[in-house]
């Protein structure tokens, strides 16, 4: 299996053993190498938790970014990147309804740079804040 095989049903959530496990391993090392493998010039993140290791629903998003990070220390250059997150609201069809929607905003954005300028500034759909933190070097 590599990188690039699609992936199967997975069922484990990223918590307790699973994701230490995971941060023992460097699964942010697993991030980056891929990243500097394919060198894709637009990488983009959606994450409903936030950017401290703490939280359950954190984990995601700090692989991806530390990933990211080191990444662009071995020199990924990209012309846009960053995570696209929820700031405030509560629900989870709600959250993800909301990332979902600004998911296809993405794939049909003529001008990805006013898209991401705007949810820097914060955006309200369906009741959630979602904000961007861009992640570019």
């Amino acid at each position: 299996m590599d990188a690039l095989e699609p992936l199967h049903k997975y069922e484990a959530k990223l918590q307790g053993r699973v994701a230490s496990l995971w941060r023992n391993c460097y699964l942010e090392d697993v991030v980056c190498d891929l990243l500097l493998t394919t060198r894709p010039s637009s990488i983009f993140g959606f994450f409903a938790g936030e950017t401290y290791w703490s939280n359950a629903g954190a984990k995601y998003r700090y692989f991806f970014t530390s990933g990211m990070r080191r990444a662009q220390q071995k020199g990924l250059k990209t012309q846009l990147s960053g995570c696209f997150h929820r700031r405030s609201g509560l629900g989870v069809t709600a959250i993800l309804g909301a990332l979902g929607r600004v998911f296809m905003e993405v794939v049909e954005c003529p001008d990805l740079g006013k898209l991401v300028s705007d949810y820097s500034k914060r955006k309200t759909i369906g009741g959630v804040e979602l904000g961007f933190e861009n992640l570019q070097s």
